[in-house]
């Protein structure tokens, strides 16, 4: 065998395993990043049982996603999902965001577990598309350099979700 071809097989041969190690391991760079980043978004602690992604089927596996509640809220978390399952296709990440009914279903737990049912004046799947709606659009005006800061941005929107339009006391 020739050194050249010898090269190439040890360097095919490296590749090949360098690749099933990344593929291994994807899970849980995965759950890794989905933490750090959601985390470092929110400044709320973020943790995650377990995540799957099918590289080949679009799909993505979230189990016990689990965000911490804002200082001075009585609940342990803000948000808590059980076990999600999200499918896209490349097409639709290219458009609009995929609507996911389990997503609202879930908000709608944490939300009964924050308020009385005669709490809302309204439909609560209504007024889930409304706040959803409401922080879904602010990818499309929202720039970060310069003009509000984040944390101002993050109070307004609290309130404006949590207290509605009411002067301040």
């Amino acid at each position: 065998m020739t050194p050249l071809r010898r090269t190439v097989l040890v360097l095919s041969s490296l590749l090949v395993v360098a690749g099933l190690i990344a593929y291994l391991g994807l899970d849980r760079i995965l759950k890794s990043t989905v933490e750090k980043q959601s985390s470092a978004s929110l400044k709320l602690s973020t943790t995650l049982n377990s995540a799957r992604l099918s590289l080949f089927g679009g799909k993505v596996n979230l189990n016990r996603l689990r965000i911490a509640s804002p200082q001075g809220f009585s609940a342990p978390h803000m948000l808590e999902l059980g076990d999600v399952d999200l499918a896209v296709s490349y097409g639709q990440l290219r458009s609009a965001a995929p609507y996911d009914p389990m997503i609202y279903r879930a908000f709608w737990r944490v939300m009964g577990m924050a308020c009385r049912p005669d709490d809302l004046y309204t439909d609560p799947a209504i007024v889930a598309r409304l706040l959803f709606g409401m922080v879904n659009s602010l990818t499309e005006w929202l720039r970060p350099r310069g003009g509000q800061p984040a944390d101002e941005l993050a109070r307004t929107l609290t309130a404006l979700a949590f207290d509605g339009l009411r002067p301040r006391a």
